[in-house]
C-alpha cells in the first residue's frame, strides 16, 4: 500500500490543472440556469451573446474575465461556488473570448 501512495499522489496532482481550468460544458449549463444571457439582454448591453463579441468590450484578458464573472456572481447574488465561476469562465472563454 505504501508503494501506491506516491503514484496516487502523482495522479491526483496531474488531474489538478484540468480541474483548475473549469469545464465549459458545465459552465454553459450554469449560464443558462442562472439566466446570464437574459440579464445582459435586460441591461441593454446589445443582448447576449452580442455583449461578448462587441468591439468595445470591457474584458481584455483571462484575468479580467475571471474578475467580471466573480463581480456578476457577487453583485447579482448568484451563489456560485468558485468551481462554478471557473466553469463559466471556461465556457465564455471557449465560446467567445479565446484567451490563451
Amino acid at each position: 500500500m505504501k508503494s501506491l501512495r506516491p503514484l496516487l499522489a502523482l495522479l491526483f496532482l496531474a488531474a489538478l490543472p484540468a480541474h483548475a481550468a473549469g469545464d465549459p460544458k458545465v459552465g454553459k449549463m450554469l449560464v443558462e440556469a442562472k439566466g446570464c444571457d437574459a440579464c445582459h439582454a435586460r441591461q441593454k448591453l446589445e443582448g447576449a451573446p452580442t455583449i461578448y463579441q462587441r468591439k468595445d468590450r470591457k474584458v481584455g484578458s483571462l484575468a479580467e474575465l475571471k474578475a467580471q464573472v466573480s463581480a456578476c456572481n457577487h453583485g447579482m447574488h448568484l451563489d456560485l461556488t468558485p468551481n462554478d465561476e471557473r466553469d463559466i469562465v471556461a465556457f465564455l472563454n471557449e465560446a467567445y473570448y479565446k484567451f490563451k
